[in-house]
This record gives C-alpha cells, sequence and structure tokens, in this order.
C-alpha cells in the first residue's frame, strides 16, 4: 500500500515505485513539482485518482500492469500538456 503520508512530500519531482508488490487504491496526489511517477508492475486497484492531472509539471506517466485498476482514464489527465510519455 502506498500510505497517505506520501502527501507530505511536496516538493518531489521523480516517484519511481514500480514492481514493489504494491497493493490497494492509489492515493490522491497532487504535487506540483512531480516530472516522473511510475507504479507500473504492481497489484494496485480501484480507479485513477482525478488529482494526478493537477500535476501539470509532469512529463512521466507509467500506470501499466496493474490488472485490478478499473475504470476510465479522468479527463483531468488532459491538463498535463507537458507529458512525453504515458503508459
Amino acid at each position: 500500500t502506498i500510505p497517505d503520508s506520501i502527501k507530505l512530500m511536496t516538493k518531489l519531482q521523480y516517484l519511481p515505485m514500480q514492481k514493489n508488490q504494491l497493493s490497494g487504491p492509489l492515493p490522491s496526489l497532487d504535487f506540483s513539482a512531480l516530472l516522473y511517477f511510475s507504479v507500473a508492475e504492481n497489484q494496485l486497484s480501484g480507479v485513477v485518482p482525478d488529482s494526478l492531472g493537477q500535476n501539470v509539471a509532469m512529463t512521466f506517466l507509467d500506470l501499466k500492469d496493474n490488472a485490478e485498476m478499473s475504470g476510465t482514464l479522468p479527463a483531468s489527465l488532459g491538463a498535463l500538456t507537458q507529458m512525453a510519455q504515458f503508459q
């Protein structure tokens, strides 16, 4: 599980958490400086939080291979105009 306390790291730029056997829902994340976020190849479940679209500096987002994630991608991801790679 990704702890809610991660929200306290407000100046975080890189958050590589792939292949860590993480489970449970993806927490709401709003980091204004976040550039790189990967939670690929875990066991995360639930929907992609709308708050990911508030990370407008993000250039890389990798959510692949989390078979328990469901729902549609939030429209807020359209605000990520700096995005270079999304998986």
